[in-house]
């Protein structure tokens, strides 16, 4: 999940949400830049769906150790659980569409 500290309270996106997001401006982007229609709709899966292995967890996300009670952001979860959700993740994405999890694969290991 995405946190932001609006000083009284906390900003949360969730993953998936932000993925559907992503999925919606991909599809609006279209063009030439892309590729085939083919990548194209391989683009919007894999944006789409790009973090979907964080779902589960959100259901019960952690607070940060840290004292604050803030939401732990996707950024500070361990890297164990960050490679099994991204894992879990790519291997679903390629299931439906080889190229489209070739590009989530490219997404979780530039993280």
């Amino acid at each position: 999940m995405f946190v932001r500290d609006m000083g009284h309270s906390w900003k949360i996106v969730l993953q998936p949400d932000h993925g559907e997001l992503a999925g919606q401006l991909a599809a609006a982007w279209g063009g030439d830049a892309v590729g085939t229609p083919r990548n194209q709709r391989s683009l919007q899966v894999a944006a789409r769906r790009h973090d979907d292995g964080w779902a589960v967890w959100e259901r019960e996300p952690t607070i940060n150790g840290d004292g604050t009670a803030k939401p732990t952001a996707f950024l500070e979860v361990d890297v164990p659980a960050h490679l099994a959700f991204y894992r879990a993740c790519i291997a679903a994405v390629a299931e439906q569409d080889a190229y489209a999890g070739l590009l989530v694969s490219m997404h979780g290991s530039g993280i």
